[in-house]
């Protein structure tokens, strides 16, 4: 379930990347196991959170986070690039 939820975090940071003026950062240390994700909208940090990708709760609130910010996105009428 973990790697589900990993993959899916970056499957949204790669969509939400693609509009204008968003620029999303998903990173994964492999040595300590943290998994960061940054959110700049018009070059402003508009989220950030980080977890460690063995805790399954921390995973799944980023993913809603990020579920939401697709679902605002889409809703907007930024271009996709």
């Amino acid at each position: 379930m973990r790697q589900m939820l990993s993959g899916r975090i970056m499957e949204l940071g790669i969509f939400l990347n693609g509009f204008e003026g968003i620029e999303t950062h998903v990173l994964l240390h492999g040595n300590t196991g943290c998994l960061c994700v940054e959110v700049y909208e018009d070059n402003v940090l508009t989220y950030e959170n980080k977890t460690f990708i063995t805790n399954e709760r921390g995973l799944l609130e980023i993913k809603q986070d990020m579920t939401k910010m697709h679902q605002q996105v889409t809703k907007s009428k930024r271009r996709y690039q």
